[in-house]
């Protein structure tokens, strides 16, 4: 440096003195300087208006529990407030409330177009005739948006369906199981097929399921003992949707298939009455879907129903961000 400097005509630089930094001399009076000036510190008097914190026992746990104690006094006020918002209830408030809900749980895609596929490579039930109760089993894949698509089962009986239902099994059933075409679930947890002994169209879908084979990428080798609907909660929530989101505009699209499929059923070119019903985690499905799409006429939910002021000690993929702030209970809606 001092030879460029110098060829160039200019003054070398002063040498850098970095070094005298980390001195122990100069190491040590620093330290004493801050040792005099805490003592100074916890020998001052308080400020005008407060005093030591003295409080005996550990600071940290009385914390969380005061903490809790705020957020319970918040649920209590937060539930008495939702019951006021919905005395005056009409359509506007309803749709306002819609458009609140499909914000806080992510669904902001636009509509696509709502048919049925026939899957390829379906597995031994793509295509089943049952003589004895009637109906045939198809399975389906129907667009959700973008790059998604939805899949499950359709139940057709042979005569004029009476109704159609879409009716959502628990997280670990196949929709196979709940038509009683695999074993695994138990008779009377069979509703699917029960509704199209009936005579009812039933479309089943499959939801993400408990499992975590797939927790994880290839690419880089990682994978997790995450469930699969966790893991993609914690995806999705990086780009502000949620699970629930995802598998509501699941069965918001079918209904929009179905819509179009039995449209010129039944009498006058309408199709026959729509219904959700869900078991366990379909069943919550099963209650924000009617709360979002005035087409389900009549909405059946076991295993699901009933107060969730503790979201805390439900699965992490249930979140919903203003869930308890604003947002009724779903099945309120009109």
């Amino acid at each position: 440096m001092k030879t460029i400097a110098a060829s160039l005509g200019m003054a070398a630089p002063a040498p850098r003195r970095d070094a005298l930094l980390r001195a122990p001399l100069l190491r040590l009076v620093l330290r004493a300087c801050v040792v005099s000036f805490t003592i100074q510190l916890a020998h001052a008097d308080p400020l005008p208006g407060t005093k030591p914190l003295e409080e005996p026992g550990d600071l940290s746990v009385q914390m969380v529990a005061g903490i809790s104690r705020y957020l319970d006094r918040e649920i209590v006020r937060n539930s008495t407030a939702r019951f006021g918002k919905w005395q005056a209830r009409d359509a506007t408030a309803a749709g306002s409330m819609r458009d609140l809900l499909r914000t806080r749980l992510g669904m902001s895609d636009p509509p696509v177009e709502g048919r049925f596929e026939i899957a390829q490579a379906a597995g031994p039930w793509s295509i089943k005739a049952d003589s004895s109760a009637h109906f045939r089993a198809v399975h389906v894949r129907w667009h959700v948006f973008e790059d998604v698509w939805g899949d499950g089962l359709l139940l057709q009986p042979t005569g004029e369906p009476k109704a159609i239902v879409v009716a959502l099994p628990d997280a670990d059933q196949d929709p196979e199981q709940i038509a009683g075409l695999s074993p695994g679930v138990p008779e009377q947890l069979q509703f699917a097929y029960r509704l199209v002994q009936q005579g009812c169209a039933v479309l089943v879908p499959r939801l993400i399921d408990r499992r975590t084979e797939w927790s994880g990428t290839g690419l880089m080798d990682r994978h997790t003992n995450e469930p699969h609907r966790e893991w993609i909660y914690r995806q999705a929530f990086e780009v502000g949707r949620t699970l629930t989101g995802y598998e509501v505009q699941k069965v918001l699209s079918a209904v929009d298939a179905l819509d179009a499929m039995f449209k010129p059923a039944g009498q006058n070119g309408t199709r026959p009455r729509l219904g959700v019903a869900g078991y366990g985690e379909g069943g919550l499905i099963a209650l924000h879907a009617a709360a979002l799409d005035p087409r389900i006429e009549a909405t059946l939910v076991s295993g699901h129903f009933g107060p969730h002021d503790q979201l805390w000690k439900e699965p992490l993929y249930r979140n919903v961000f203003g869930y308890q702030e604003n947002l009724p209970m779903p099945n309120w809606l009109p």
